[in-house]
């Protein structure tokens, strides 16, 4: 984050921005001429291709067992999530029969 009261920023790369339309620091400031922002996709897109490559090791390496690990992790997620949704409807019934034992 930059400091606007010069009327320039900081921009993390070493350059300096200008404020006079976007505030200092804000998601879409940046350089007059776009280049922060530029600059940061293309660290964002790194970031999202080297992930990808290392996605495809750890799939090559141990895609089976973690296809083992991510099918029991979804049967107990489901099983999770039905037997809470069977609890709050038993839960309304009895709650219903409550409020009618009251007259």
């Amino acid at each position: 984050m930059g400091n606007c009261s010069d009327g320039s920023c900081s921009t993390g790369h070493g350059k300096s921005g200008c404020c006079s339309t976007k505030k200092c620091g804000s998601a879409e400031w940046g350089s007059c001429d776009g280049s922060d922002m530029m600059l940061e996709l293309a660290d964002k897109a790194w970031n999202c291709l080297m992930m990808d490559k290392m996605k495809q090791h750890w799939e090559k390496h141990r895609g089976e067992a973690m296809d083992k690990m991510a099918h029991a992790a979804v049967n107990a997620s489901m099983a999770y999530w039905m037997n809470k949704m069977d609890g709050m409807k038993q839960a309304g019934e009895h709650r219903q029969k409550l409020m009618q034992s009251w007259g």
